[in-house]
């Protein structure tokens, strides 16, 4: 694992295990999310959606348990946090298995700047699509 790899694997680590208290203290009842009443200063003037609108309840919607009503809200959180999760998990068994047996069984999985762009894809045709049914079929998202 190279220097990148192992920054954005800690910082991975650190973000999941936040995103497991948070869920588990919204499941217990200790901490209740709703909506975080931010206001959308693109929307405001222009009318239409900007690309992160309904990020933030996307999320909420993630963390409380409802994976496909976050990505209705916003296809680009589930995704990236799926992803992510799949990139931490797969290297943590990578990493225990090379200190078990000092060889590595499977392989690390970099980090590639592709994942950057197709990140960003997924938030610009989620923003167009959005804003298209907007204009086109009157359909209020938010």
């Amino acid at each position: 694992m190279n220097s990148t790899d192992k920054l954005f694997y800690f910082f991975g680590l650190l973000i999941f295990a936040g995103l497991i208290c948070v869920a588990f203290l919204t499941r217990s009842g200790i901490l209740v999310l709703s909506h975080m009443g931010f206001r959308c200063d693109f929307h405001s003037m222009t009318g239409l959606y900007c690309p992160g609108c309904g990020g933030t309840r996307a999320v909420i919607a993630l963390v409380t348990g409802h994976p496909v009503q976050s990505f209705f809200l916003h296809p680009f959180v589930p995704c990236t946090a799926g992803f992510f999760g799949l990139y931490i998990l797969w290297n943590s068994l990578a990493s225990l298995l090379s200190h078990i047996k000092k060889e590595t069984k499977i392989p690390f999985w970099h980090f590639r700047s592709l994942y950057v762009f197709l990140g960003l894809a997924i938030l610009f045709l989620q923003w167009l699509a959005k804003n298209i049914l907007l204009i086109v079929g009157g359909y209020v998202y938010i």
